[in-house]
This record gives C-alpha cells, sequence and structure tokens, in this order.
C-alpha cells in the first residue's frame, strides 16, 4: 500500500454477510453509496453472501450462507467462506478501502478482514438495534467472539445514535455517526402537485408484527367510526409478510375494505410514486429500528407529512420535529395526529415545509462527501 493516499480515485470494497437477494436498510445504504462513489469516478465492488440477483454490478460473493429470520426480518448468514477464494479476491483488486457492515460473521466478514488490515484501510459501519433480549444477548456473545477481529477496524461509525449505544454496549464499538444517505434528487424527480380532491395515506413496510401495520389499521377504525376524516379517503398498505392474511381479515371484518387497499410487494419505482401521492406517510414500527431510512425516502419523495413512531431509531431522523412523533399504541392520539395531517392544511404545509429542510442533510451528496473525506484521512493517517 504506497499510492493510495495520492489517488484522486480510490478502489472499495463494501463487505455484507449477507446478500443481495433481498434489498433491507443495509443493503440500500452500501448501494447508495457504492453507486454515489461509481459516477464521482471510484471503483467499487461488493464482498458479499451468497447471492442469486445477477442485476446489479460488481457483486462478488464469498460465503455458503443460511436465511434465518431476525429482528423481524428474513435475512442470511454466512456459514462457511474458503480463505483461498478471500485472499484470491483481495490479492487481485487490492483495495484500497474495505468498508464493512457491522455486525457481521465470524466465518466471512472477520476472514476478510484479517487478511486485508495490513494493505487497506478498514472502515466499519454498525447498523442494528434489536429489540428482543435474546437477540441481545447474541450480540454480546458475537462482541465477544469477535474482540480480536473489531480491532482491525481503523474507522468506526454507526448509523445513529442509537445504534451507536448499542453497539458500545455490546461490541466494545466507538463509533462516529454516520446517517444512512438516500439519493433525494431520484425520489423527488417527476414528482406532481398533489390532487387535492384526494386523501391518500400510506404505510410502507414488511407485514410483520414488529412493523406496526396491525396498530394502524386500529387508528383508520377509529378514525372511521368517528369521522374525524370526513371526506373520502384511501389507505394504502404496500409490503407483504406473513401477517397479511390477518390483516386482511380484520380489515374485511371492521367494514373498511372500501378504504384500505392492499398493494403487496411494491418496485422502487411503484414505491417512490406511492409517497410522492400521499398526503400522509404513516410508519408505525413499535421498536427493533436503527434508524429510519423509509422516512428520509418518504421527505424526499415530498410526500404532505411524514408520521413517526416513537421509537429510538426514528427519533433519531424525525426528533427534531416532535410534533409528527407518536405512540403507536395509543389509538386515539394517534388516529387524531392522522386526521389532523390529513385534513389541516396549515398544519400539513408547516410540518412538509420543516420536513423538506430537514431531508437535505441526508442526502447522498452530502454523506458520500462526507464519507470520502473520512477515507482519504484515514488513508493518510494510515500508510502516510
Amino acid at each position: 500500500m504506497t499510492s493510495a493516499t495520492t489517488k484522486n480515485k480510490l478502489k472499495i470494497a463494501f463487505v455484507l454477510d449477507d446478500g443481495f437477494d433481498s434489498i433491507d436498510g443495509v443493503q440500500r445504504n452500501i448501494l447508495t453509496l457504492g453507486d454515489w462513489l461509481i459516477r464521482n469516478g471510484h471503483s467499487v465492488k461488493y464482498l458479499v453472501g451468497a447471492t442469486k440477483r445477477t442485476d446489479i454490478d460488481n457483486i462478488i460473493p464469498l460465503s455458503k450462507n443460511l436465511r434465518v429470520r431476525y429482528n423481524g426480518n428474513v435475512l442470511s448468514i454466512s456459514l462457511y467462506s474458503s480463505k483461498k477464494e478471500i485472499l484470491k479476491v483481495l490479492n487481485k483488486e487490492k483495495f484500497d478501502v474495505v468498508h464493512i457492515q457491522v455486525p457481521y460473521s465470524p466465518f466471512m466478514g472477520a476472514k476478510v478482514i484479517k487478511h486485508a488490515a495490513k494493505n487497506s484501510l478498514i472502515v466499519g459501519t454498525f447498523h442494528i438495534l434489536p429489540y428482543k433480549k435474546f437477540h441481545n444477548i447474541g450480540n454480546y456473545a458475537l462482541g465477544f467472539w469477535l474482540r480480536n477481529n473489531l480491532k482491525l477496524i481503523d474507522l468506526k461509525y454507526s448509523v445513529s445514535l442509537p445504534a451507536a449505544t448499542f453497539a458500545k454496549k455490546t461490541h466494545n464499538f466507538d463509533s462516529e455517526i454516520l446517517p444512512n444517505p438516500v439519493d433525494v434528487k431520484s425520489f423527488s424527480t417527476n414528482a406532481q402537485p398533489r390532487n387535492k380532491s384526494e386523501i391518500n395515506i400510506v404505510f410502507l413496510g414488511r407485514l410483520v408484527p414488529r412493523k406496526g401495520c396491525k396498530e394502524f389499521l386500529r387508528v383508520i377504525k377509529f378514525i372511521k367510526a368517528n369521522s374525524l376524516i370526513k371526506r373520502d379517503f384511501k389507505v394504502h398498505i404496500c409490503g407483504h409478510g406473513h401477517q397479511e392474511s390477518e390483516l386482511k381479515r380484520y380489515v374485511s371484518s371492521n367494514g373498511l375494505s372500501e378504504n384500505v387497499i392492499f398493494h403487496g410487494f411494491v418496485s422502487e419505482k411503484d414505491k417512490i410514486k406511492m409517497l410522492q401521492n400521499a398526503n400522509v406517510a404513516v410508519f408505525p414500527a413499535i421498536e427493533g429500528e436503527s434508524f429510519g431510512i423509509v422516512l428520509i425516502e418518504a421527505m424526499a419523495a415530498k410526500s404532505g407529512v411524514v408520521l413517526a413512531a416513537n421509537n429510538p431509531g426514528y427519533k433519531s431522523v424525525l426528533g427534531s420535529i416532535p410534533e409528527v412523533i407518536f405512540n403507536p399504541k395509543d389509538v386515539e392520539s394517534f388516529a387524531n395526529l392522522v386526521a389532523k395531517s390529513a385534513v389541516s392544511d396549515t398544519f400539513a404545509d408547516s410540518v412538509h415545509s420543516k420536513q423538506q429542510s430537514l431531508v437535505a442533510s441526508f442526502d447522498i451528496n452530502k454523506i458520500g462527501s462526507k464519507l470520502l473525506s473520512y477515507y482519504k484521512v484515514g488513508l493518510q493517517k494510515k500508510f502516510g
């Protein structure tokens, strides 16, 4: 490693034990950063677990994986990776920066870090905030297992203060905050003024208990029963998950079928359009959120009002606008906030203005430039 500190263009590896068959917050983070770095002339490869997708460029699968359910998500974990294959990739690519997503597996991520540490700047970003005691215990155990490997990381970041606090407790991972980025322009392009004769309320997320869709539908029932929104309104449920049949039965048995539409999984293009058309975008996740990238996406798409449940990750994004934070278990208060956001132009305009000012701080151009400067300073310090 003799020339990286004088290069204008860097070779960067993003390392993720999971694959790209499901695109959740961590995958969106590294793909957004990777796309921005490539557009700015840098070389990016993704060293990941087993992946079937072939529509994403620069992927190098390095492990055999097992699909598991964790923290309300379905993800894959590395079971085995070949030291020979890892060394082959590292020796061929000669990365200036190896940026790993934390927590990571002893069976893949740790091997990559161990063999790259002498020749590359090692950067780690901590992403999670579990909500079950069992998951917390597992992270303490993993942090202890990886304690020596974690010392090889030169620069340490977390996506939010709650994630950073958890990282310190479980992994002794002292980190600075670097939020998840969003390409704001891609979400706002072609956005049209909303039709004022319509009221569209949007839920976007997996249909699992942790994401709070059941609580949200109880609120819609309360709104309709108490005529809190006197005009016609539509509720768009975007996502899928094992709770879907239960939620559809709830809608049918409570006379909500005229108002509530289940769209199932929506493509990225359709997600953006749905958020652009939303008078109110509602995210009622009960717990287990380390950040709130979907909140930023909704603001970037210029949703009228973005409402977020009172959990640590969501508050790390919208805590500066407390009037949009709600308790998902308090049906009446939650319902009144949704209704107010839908029918009060004064409230909606005020909140929308604040949220449009806030979203710029999460734009990829700002976060990407900051990260790139960290890389270059880190390289200078490590290699001179």
